[in-house]
């Protein structure tokens, strides 16, 4: 929490040119606005927080979770893409042994199982 120095404080301390910052360390971090609220109410002083004075940084880090979120996104979209394409290109150049294996009466279980495990 930063507590900015106004003409209050500079009256204070008898330093009317000096403009200076006192910094106060909270056991809870995200309750530094109420505390911050509370030293503006009681002192008079202009009171900001690290999440006020840190805005512009936390808009950014949520903004690059969103992008890595649609990353992310689309990484699996083409890998998932990719895996059908295979598995349909595997199944087009093997449509005649399929063939003959349901032709000797093999069960689809048996063909998937087939398919699934040999290289």
């Amino acid at each position: 929490m930063i507590l900015q120095k106004n003409r209050h404080t500079a009256h204070f301390f008898n330093e009317p040119e000096v403009i200076s910052t006192i910094g106060v360390r909270v056991a809870d971090p995200y309750q530094a606005e109420v505390i911050a609220s509370s030293i503006e109410r009681e002192s008079g002083l202009d009171a900001v927080s690290w999440l006020e004075a840190n805005v512009e940084i936390l808009n950014l880090l949520n903004t690059q979770k969103i992008f890595c979120k649609y990353f992310y996104l689309l990484i699996y979209g083409i890998v998932g893409f990719g895996i059908a394409n295979t598995l349909i290109n595997i199944v087009a150049q093997r449509t005649s042994e399929i063939g003959t294996l349901k032709a000797m009466g093999a069960s689809q279980k048996s063909i998937m199982v087939v398919f699934l495990f040999s290289p």
